[in-house]
């Protein structure tokens, strides 16, 4: 019986210790995806950027274009 007790103690351990690195690495987690988010904001300002170029030069070919 004892050895039982003894057994499901160090399971119960095991998993406490398993339950702790697991928060510990969602913190970390949680970090890295404000993270990414933000930097994600500035790659979506710059395609604004390019696409609004591209733009403006497709204007304008097409302007050129219509004075050959």
């Amino acid at each position: 019986m004892e050895r039982i007790l003894e057994k499901i103690l160090s399971e119960l351990q095991a998993l406490h210790e398993g339950q702790a690195r697991l928060e510990s690495n969602m913190t970390v987690l949680r970090k890295d995806v404000v993270e990414i988010k933000s930097e994600l904001r500035y790659v979506w300002d710059d395609i604004k950027r390019i696409d609004n170029r591209l733009s403006i030069q497709g204007e304008e070919l097409v302007n050129l274009k219509r004075l050959k």
